[in-house]
């Protein structure tokens, strides 16, 4: 199974952007989505909340990343000590035993994209095993290799996969020609179900209402901004319901999870919404941001690769530099060219259309510069397959 990756940057500090609102996530936010094939565990490990917030949960096949900012060092550290860049966590489940393995990261990572996320950026750094421990429900565990190289050690529990009081909305569908339903699954996640009964592709739906100050973080390719629901047809997918809050006064006010799980809005393929017409023209606006930033990387891109005195590899970079140097904001005129589409929608309701265009046009340059720079080593015009010239138009026809 692949694993999922998990991140604990600051423990305070931390905001996590969900549809237009800023929330202080728990200590060690989960990603959003995990694969709904995956098998149900029986163990969960819980990580304590510091400085107020609440605990966060990781599973087996996760990989949670401790990066700089959330390691301390010991009282009685040698002076001079090298510092791990982060701690890698990888959970594993074996019978009535969760296995816990810890590797130490030395070097420069840069969080400022989503590569620092995969592999392929870990590689390249010096690394030291720290050892793995186990226990079973209920059990204790110290990650005591951490003190090894100057870390205070983190101590996590074993508990049950399953929350004692689970999370059950009742469901609510502002789109008349979608219907949606929800089950739980663990401590993180819950399930939930999307069904088209109307004879349009839906493309993208709004997870949240208006009167819930839109709650559900969403990934942009998973429940939210961009997906594909033939006529008559069903989604699923997981959502997290950890819990979100806010800081008032320096203290984290924990903010409950919503009554009532409600599809507030939907958008299709033809244009057409239903449900709440800010909320869909907030989808439409990212999807219309996503267009033009595409756009602008393809002419971008094209003529980089007219530049045959480079190779594949140094094109590439080049194209990532330009690239990074995108406008991630809309302007004046892209904005009224896009409200045509809604024009009944009043002018207060432009602030949400302009963030959430923006938000389509950084999530595009991100998608480019994941997609793109992990095959950077692996270009090779023959075959020719493996060349930056192939590799544009897969990107193209995404």
């Amino acid at each position: 199974m692949k694993s999922r990756i998990l991140v604990r940057l600051l423990a305070v500090s931390c905001v996590c952007i969900g549809m237009g609102l800023a929330q202080v996530p728990t200590p060690a936010p989960a990603p959003t989505s995990k694969p709904a094939s995956a098998p149900k565990p029986k163990f969960a490990v819980e990580t304590p909340g510091v400085n107020g917030l609440p605990p966060s949960y990781a599973y087996s096949g996760y990989e949670e990343m401790i990066y700089e900012s959330g390691l301390h060092l010991l009282p009685n550290a040698k002076t001079g000590i090298l510092k791990p860049s982060a701690i890698k966590l990888e959970y594993k489940e074996d019978g009535d035993l969760e296995t816990i393995t810890a590797t130490a990261y030395y070097g420069a990572i840069d969080l400022s994209t989503p590569f620092f996320l995969d592999h392929y950026s870990l590689d390249k750094l010096e690394s030291e095993e720290l050892g793995s421990y186990s226990g079973k429900l209920n059990d204790s565990v110290t990650i005591s290799g951490m003190e090894r190289v100057g870390l205070q050690p983190l101590t996590v529990k074993i508990v049950t996969a399953q929350s004692d009081n689970p999370y059950h909305p009742q469901t609510r569908s502002n789109a008349p020609s979608l219907r949606i339903d929800y089950s739980p699954e663990d401590r993180v996640y819950g399930m939930v179900t999307i069904h088209n009964l109307s004879n349009k592709t839906v493309t993208a739906v709004h997870l949240g209402g208006l009167e819930d100050g839109d709650f559900w973080n969403q990934p942009g390719d998973n429940i939210g901004r961009k997906m594909s629901i033939a006529p008559g047809a069903s989604y699923r997918d997981t959502v997290s319901i950890q819990t979100h809050g806010r800081l008032v006064n320096g203290r984290y006010v924990e903010r409950p999870l919503p009554k009532t799980m409600t599809l507030g809005a939907a958008l299709f393929a033809d244009g057409s919404y239903e449900g709440d017409m800010q909320l869909a023209a907030g989808l439409a606006a990212h999807q219309f941001g996503m267009k033009v930033q595409k756009q602008r990387i393809l002419s971008l891109a094209k003529s980089i690769e007219a530049e045959t005195w480079l190779d594949d590899e140094a094109r590439a970079e080049r194209i990532r530099a330009e690239v990074k140097q995108l406008a991630e904001q809309p302007d004046a005129k892209t904005i009224s060219s896009f409200r045509a589409q809604f024009s009944e929608l009043p002018d207060s309701g432009v602030a949400w259309v302009r963030s959430e265009m923006g938000r389509g046009m950084r999530n595009e340059k991100y998608t480019f510069d994941s997609f793109l720079k992990p095959l950077e080593p692996y270009f090779n015009p023959n075959p020719p397959d493996t060349s930056l010239k192939h590799w544009l138009k897969v990107y193209s026809s995404r």
